[in-house]
């Protein structure tokens, strides 16, 4: 079911101006389409980009990612790798080397 967040996150004024102008060009390049009334709504994360320009980022946090369902297997503890080769007569050394060496 969609998910409606109408909390809106404070953007820095200095921003606004260039937000609007990315939100106009992608609405311009057809990657987003103005509506009247949305079904379902996102925060955004503006990110300034090295070229001063503003990327817009959807903020999931608080309408997608709370609705996913996600299977996640747990990565094993040191210990639990580490136990059952106990004993072993052969052992590996793997490093990763700087640029300094």
């Amino acid at each position: 079911t969609p998910v409606f967040k109408n909390g809106r996150r404070p953007v820095p004024y200095a921003l606004k101006e260039k937000i609007e102008r990315t939100i106009d060009s992608m609405v311009e390049k057809e990657r987003l389409e103005a509506v009247e009334h949305a079904e379902f709504a996102s925060s955004i994360v503006p990110v300034s980009k090295p070229d001063s320009t503003v990327s817009v980022c959807r903020d999931d946090k608080a309408t997608v990612s709370r609705n996913v369902e996600t299977k996640q297997d747990p990565l094993p503890r040191a210990d639990e790798c580490l136990v059952p080769i106990c004993g072993g007569k052969e052992s590996t050394v793997i490093f990763q080397q700087t640029k300094d060496e």
